[in-house]
């Protein structure tokens, strides 16, 4: 029994030695592999750059230069973005061509050709400034506001009247700027998108009453698509507003003086497909192959 014992002992004495030589080398294996990669770090772990393309001004020979560089000094990549200069006053910088325009799909193009040469990571911010959109992008896409016109008149009697479609803004404010709105209009003056949302009658009165819901009316259907009303109002003094959604005109910003647009409707999934499609067939058209077999890896929208 004591053999036995004295065997047992010795067998579990090899075996934990055994763990431990086998642990010291899977300890300097992983010792090794993060030395390594301090000093050579792989290219997810390099650090990136915002690539400003200011006012769309760029060169290829300068892409090339300046990802040759970044290669040469560790970098892992950039992502392109083109944006407004915010200061230069002498005038320096030269405005370029418009952002996803022929001419700078070729500066794009090439850069994406060149991240592939020299196995840099590329991105590309999909928006002139910020956030996503551009001239590209349709009404029904486009931001959307809630707008509305009304009309006071008395009961009981037939009313025949027009309600006018509502004023829409003209211009708007980006950082104590002025700016002129983007809202496609077709031939008639009209938005070439909106939405009849609601035509509603609510009684006003001289005292304060408190205003139920059942007593606000919805006459939508007293109303043709010219915005013509013939109704038979109650007695008493009524308020009719006409609601409609349409765009905004908000526009992009910080574009390019020449990319200039309106943003995409956050809300409305259908415009980030159609924005990030845009994108993909413009870009793959000018490649000649899938993006997913190019240089460039990712978009990125603010």
């Amino acid at each position: 029994m004591k053999k036995i014992l004295t065997l047992l002992f010795i067998l579990s004495a090899l075996l934990f030695s055994c763990k431990q030589v086998e642990q010291k080398h899977i300890d300097k294996a992983k010792v090794d592999y993060l030395r390594k990669g301090f000093k050579e770090p792989p290219l997810e772990a390099r650090p990136r750059a915002l690539w400003d393309w200011v006012d769309g001004n760029f060169s290829l020979d300068e892409i090339t230069h300046e990802m040759e560089e970044a290669k040469a000094k560790g970098m892992g990549g950039f992502d392109i973005w083109d944006v407004r200069k915010v200061m230069d006053e002498d005038n320096i910088v030269p405005v370029g061509p418009a952002f996803m325009s022929d001419a700078y799909l070729k500066g794009i193009v090439h850069a994406i050709n060149e991240a592939e040469r020299l196995d840099l990571d590329l991105g590309l911010i999909v928006a002139s400034g910020w956030n996503a959109g551009g001239p590209w992008t349709k009404p029904e896409h486009q931001t959307m506001g809630l707008f509305s016109t009304s009309i006071n008149i008395k009961g009981p009697e037939t009313i025949d009247l027009k309600m006018e479609f509502p004023e829409l803004p003209k211009e708007f404010d980006i950082y104590g700027r002025k700016n002129k709105t983007f809202i496609p209009k077709n031939e008639n003056g009209l938005p070439k998108y909106y939405r009849e949302v609601r035509v509603i009658a609510i009684p006003t009165f001289k005292d304060s009453v408190v205003l139920k819901k059942s007593m606000i009316l919805d006459i939508s259907d007293k109303m043709d698509k010219n915005g013509n009303i013939k109704w038979k109002a109650p007695k008493g003094n009524w308020k009719i507003s006409r609601y409609v959604c349409t765009n905004t005109g908000q526009a992009m910003i910080s574009s390019a003086p020449n990319s200039k647009g309106p943003m995409i409707d956050h809300f409305n999934p259908e415009a980030t497909v159609d924005h990030i499609n845009f994108f993909i067939d413009k870009l793959e058209e000018k490649l000649g192959k899938p993006i997913g077999e190019s240089g460039l890896k990712y978009f990125y929208t603010d």
